[in-house]
């Protein structure tokens, strides 16, 4: 899957546009992969199949972050 990367300071927004869904999160610092936020068009209403969808896109995008980002997107150790 090819994303469109775009950055704003220290934002980094990773975005599939094809549907439509990004994931934002502050490259640079850590535990992004809790704190970072799935990012969408302006939409009126969405359905329960929306839902379902974009958080499946947004779960694709979180593995390619965790791969491009590791230090941001390390999971917390015990």
């Amino acid at each position: 899957m090819e994303y469109k990367i775009e950055r704003d300071g220290g934002e980094v927004t990773v975005w599939n546009e094809a549907a439509a869904v990004g994931l934002r999160f502050t490259e640079g610092e850590t535990l992004q992969l809790y704190m970072c936020a799935i990012v969408l068009p302006p939409w009126k209403e969405l359905s329960p199949r929306d839902l379902e969808r974009i958080q499946r896109v947004a779960n694709e995008i979180t593995d390619y972050c965790r791969e491009k980002w590791p230090r941001e997107f390390a999971p917390i150790s015990s």
